[in-house]
């Protein structure tokens, strides 16, 4: 089953690969169960506004900070401490037109072995047998 992660506002690329605008907020993601495991290759749809659909793999996703004028990372925040943001990047061979504003980025559900299993620490795979 897949889980809606975003609908596109814009895009930018560089050389690490195309990112991706808007980010989600990291308390969301977090209550999101289907999110669990997310991470790089995951298997992505992206549901574009002709109806066209476009598969792709996730290459990063991180927090949003940028770098005062010290050269230090900052984060924005309130009086409540940071507001984490988490923002997704997909690998550079995906153009900016493959990705049109209004494109619905879905998270198909993550391979096994990521979700982990029963007694099994996530990210493992059960013994073989």
């Amino acid at each position: 089953m897949a889980t809606k992660l975003i609908t596109v506002e814009e895009t930018y690329a560089s050389d690490e690969g195309l990112h991706l605008q808007p980010g989600v907020l990291l308390s969301w993601m977090i209550a999101q169960a289907e999110l669990k495991g997310l991470m790089r290759g995951t298997a992505l749809e992206l549901r574009r506004p002709n109806g066209s659909v476009f598969r792709t793999t996730l290459l990063t996703c991180g927090a949003s900070v940028t770098r005062g004028e010290d050269g230090r990372f900052y984060v924005p925040g309130d009086e409540n401490g940071p507001i984490w943001t988490i923002v997704f990047t997909l690998p550079p061979e995906v153009r900016p037109e493959d990705v049109p504003p209004g494109t619905e980025v879905w998270v198909e559900s993550p391979p096994a072995e990521n979700r982990g299993f029963p007694d099994q620490p996530s990210g493992t795979l059960p013994p073989e047998e």
